[in-house]
């Protein structure tokens, strides 16, 4: 809400300075003009100049000015274009930047995940080999099982029951 208000008074003072050019540019262009016919009313009255050339130097100051005003009138939309090109470029910067930061992030998550996915295959390899070392426990204990239970079978064979 305070940002739009700063907004709001900046626009208003803009607005104001606007006006009060747009206004001071007339005066100019109307005290220009008057001048002009009263420089030239008392050239006519002094029979230095005609009364057509009067009134073509009051129309052709008035063209002369004409640029004047229309550059007056004109520079509130300059300066909005000009503002809204800054936004633009600002705001292609922070999308840039913004890129950047996905990017940076997908590479932290990209080499995290290799990290997860290499840590997952030595633990894999880690429980194979572990697998494996129990197999081979295991083998041994049923070899040795196997050699005790011949060792029993031959007990039992020499063995002669007693009557």
């Amino acid at each position: 809400m305070v940002g739009a208000t700063k907004v709001l008074e900046l626009q208003s003072v803009a607005s104001s300075r606007a006006g009060l050019l747009t206004a001071l540019s007339k005066v100019i262009r109307l005290s220009s003009q008057s001048l002009i016919l009263g420089l030239g009313a008392y050239l006519v009255i002094e029979r230095e100049i005609s009364p057509g050339l009067m009134i073509a130097g009051s129309i052709l100051m008035g063209r002369a000015l004409a640029p004047i005003d229309l550059i007056i009138g004109t520079w509130k939309g300059f300066i909005s274009a000009r503002d809204q090109y800054q936004r633009m470029l600002d705001e292609q910067e922070v999308r840039a930047k913004r890129a950047e930061a996905m990017l940076n992030k997908q590479e932290v998550y990209a080499k995290r995940a290799e990290e997860l996915l290499t840590k997952q295959e030595e633990l894999f390899n880690r429980q194979a080999k572990g697998t494996e070392r129990y197999e081979k426990i295991l083998e041994t204990w049923e070899r040795q099982q196997k050699q005790y239970q011949k060792y029993l079978d031959s007990l039992g064979k020499n063995a002669k029951p007693n009557n």
